[in-house]
């Protein structure tokens, strides 16, 4: 029997991965990072998906406004690309927007 990874799991990997290669792993990007893990976990999400991450850029967001929403993605795009292993079902479209702006 298999156990299935959580999404808060992920973001601690990625956040651990981080800091092992010198990359700071405190501050505003990491928290908004975990309240996404939190919030696909509380959807019982275990693949990333386009609504999943929109829903939680609008929903948990304080400020009400498409620019703070842009500010979200972007925040959680590197983590999606992280998370994109071959053979993943995740569906956001982090690494074909990573590649056709030079992986930024």
């Amino acid at each position: 029997m298999t156990t299935m990874v959580t999404m808060k799991e992920h973001v601690a990997a990625y956040l651990l991965e981080r800091s092992m290669l010198g990359f700071s792993v405190s501050g505003p990007n990491a928290q908004l990072l975990s309240s996404f893990a939190d919030f696909a976990d509380e959807q019982d999400c275990r693949r990333l998906t386009s609504d999943l991450i929109i829903n939680w850029a609008k929903d948990r967001s304080r400020i009400n406004q498409p620019f703070t929403w842009a500010g979200r993605l972007a925040i959680v795009k590197p983590f999606a690309a992280y998370h994109d292993a071959p053979g993943s079902s995740d569906e956001f479209p982090a690494s074909r927007y990573s590649a056709s702006h030079g992986g930024g």
